[in-house]
């Protein structure tokens, strides 16, 4: 009878310790499950950022082309105004070779202004796709980083059950422990 009692309790503390390893190697995996997802989701938010940074250096470098045209096109405007205004003083039929000359000149800016504006609609064009891309960027960075906290906190709380699973285990095996340890009475 003692004996039957025995292998009974010994049974049932290895029913009790196969339960509580299948559980902690459950809440194991699933502990790894959320790292490696923790780490996807690290590099996701690395490359949106690299992403995000090219995206950048390209809006710099178009606005610095379309202020370097402005600048070019609004200095040899100055130029020729100058250059008009100087020679406003001669004769009429001077004064006619020059208006003849900046009709000539005017005639072949006009093609060349026209592709700078072209150019610099582009340019803005390309800036406002720059920032609608920045935009969704964001809005990604935000998704990514609320579903990070969400895995952070998924992964705190499988901490919190891994240990507890661990002490609930230590102490069923201290019970047993004492119990195997206390003589019978009888």
């Amino acid at each position: 009878m003692l004996q039957r009692s025995l292998a009974r309790i010994e049974m049932d503390r290895r029913a009790s310790n196969a339960i509580e390893r299948a559980r902690m190697l459950r809440l194991q995996n699933e502990r790894d499950a959320l790292e490696r997802h923790y780490c996807r989701l690290q590099e996701a938010i690395e490359t949106a950022r690299a992403e995000r940074r090219s995206w950048e250096e390209r809006t710099a470098a178009v606005s610095a082309f379309h202020t370097q045209e402005s600048a070019a096109w609004a200095a040899f405007k100055a130029r020729m105004a100058a250059t008009l205004k100087g020679q406003s003083t001669m004769t009429s039929v001077t004064l006619a070779e020059i208006h003849d000359n900046e009709k000539t000149i005017e005639m072949t800016l006009k093609p060349q202004q026209a592709l700078w504006a072209s150019k610099v609609r582009d340019a803005k064009s390309e800036i406002h796709e720059t920032k609608a891309i920045l935009l969704d960027m964001e809005k990604k960075k935000r998704v990514l980083s609320a579903q990070l906290q969400q895995a952070q906190a998924l992964y705190n709380e499988l901490r919190a059950r891994e240990d507890n699973a661990r002490a609930t285990h230590e102490v069923h095996a201290l019970r047993l422990e004492m119990h195997h340890t206390q003589a019978p009475l009888f």
